[in-house]
């Protein structure tokens, strides 16, 4: 027996303008920090994080240490020209004496503070992206709540009261580099240390298996796959003209669907509201129950290029649906093929093989009587009709009344 899970993935709804110019608030964070190492003082480093969905470009933002009275001690870094953060990716800045088996993205100041703050700033000193405070300050930043537990913070007692804090204590954010402007209440203590850089950034990226295939109405079918098997997945698909920088979220007009085979995940999604006027990117964002996000590679779509696979068939929705005894699912064949028709219930199992084999291109119409292969009459509920062709797979949802 076929198993194969089919999963309803709700796509996020609604648009989403994303932009990567200065000025955009907690678009980069700073997102982990340790002062004191456990062969120096100066065994420091910072962990910046790209919260957002669009590169941020760094070029000409300092970061600056003050004191715990909020009195400027030292730039710690500039950022030279060209330096950017892709989304949802770290940078990590270190001292040569860093004693972390990390590669740091760059060498900094030594001399973080065992009690201060730290600001990064633009070069005009008129954007703050962030600003963290942490241990006994008597200069709180504005907008940024009370300082963050550290050491021998008097702002209360270790996360965890069976460990004691020492010099390789650090504080960070939440894996999704939470900003509520709060650092009392944003940053955790850690007795050990985990800083990524930018090249374990890349865990974040989904395997670049992200396909298009343009209808003769001009829809655009979506194919891609994810190795998660978590089934709580949620996901968004972004698009943009090739010559802007805004990603924006297509409402979908269809229902996405998910089906399962043994070792990967496949999804698919149609939708009409691409506009294929000029060149556009594609990408797919996956949310699963960890919050953090993780996208495919951008690709490329253009249907006047002619480098776009046209789909050669078309599975529409089942009439009647719902229905009570018998069903028509109609499907369209572009150019000959091998395909197989099924369905299966909620369990991923394989109720009936409705048609195997080649086909010639043309529009047809198969029934299906709700009964599986042994002939015996279903129960009510929902089905999925899934149709396969060597390259290509699509599924609808139907409902049996009785």
């Amino acid at each position: 027996m076929k198993n194969i899970t089919i999963l309803i993935a709700t796509l996020l709804l609604g648009i989403t303008s994303l932009y990567s110019q200065h000025g955009a608030p907690n678009f980069v964070t700073i997102n982990e920090i340790k002062t004191y190492g456990p062969t120096s003082q100066y065994d420091e480093f910072i962990e910046l994080f790209n919260v957002s969905d669009s590169t941020f470009d760094l070029s000409g933002y300092v970061l600056n240490s003050y004191n715990k009275y909020g009195i400027l001690n030292k730039i710690i870094y500039k950022f030279p020209e060209g330096t950017h953060i892709e989304p949802f990716h770290y940078y990590l800045l270190s001292t040569t004496e860093s004693t972390e088996s990390k590669i740091p993205d760059a060498v900094m100041q030594q001399g973080i503070l065992s009690h201060g703050q730290l600001i990064l700033i633009d070069s005009t000193k008129t954007d703050t992206l962030d600003a963290v405070a942490w241990g006994q300050v008597d200069s709180v930043i504005t907008n940024e709540g009370n300082p963050a537990r550290y050491i021998t913070s008097i702002e209360g007692p270790p996360v965890s009261p069976m460990l004691i804090p020492g010099p390789i204590w650090s504080v960070e954010r939440d894996s999704l580099g939470t900003d509520s402007n709060n650092n009392f209440t944003d940053f955790r203590m850690r007795n050990y240390t985990t800083p990524m850089n930018s090249t374990d950034s890349l865990n974040l990226i989904l395997p670049n298996s992200l396909t298009a295939s343009i209808n003769t109405d001009n829809s655009v079918l979506l194919t891609w796959k994810t190795l998660n098997t978590n089934k709580d997945l949620r996901f968004q698909i972004y698009y943009k003209f090739l010559d802007d920088s805004v990603w924006n979220v297509i409402v979908p007009g269809d229902m996405l669907m998910c089906y399962t085979s043994k070792d990967t995940n496949y999804f698919n999604f149609e939708s009409s509201n691409i506009n294929l006027s000029q060149k556009c990117q594609l990408k797919i964002k996956e949310i699963d129950f960890t919050q953090r996000p993780r996208f495919t590679k951008p690709i490329t779509l253009n249907s006047s290029s002619g480098n776009q696979k046209i789909i050669t068939f078309s599975l529409k929705q089942n009439y009647p649906n719902p229905f009570k005894n018998e069903t028509n699912i109609f499907y369209e064949i572009l150019e000959k093929s091998f395909i197989s028709i099924s369905i299966f219930n909620l369990r991923g199992q394989e109720v009936r093989s409705i048609y195997t084999g080649f086909v010639e291109p043309g529009t047809y119409n198969r029934s299906w009587d709700s009964r599986n292969t042994n002939g015996d009459t279903v129960p009510s509920g929902a089905y999925f009709c899934v149709m396969h062709t060597k390259h290509n797979k699509m599924a609808i949802k139907i409902i049996l009344l009785k």
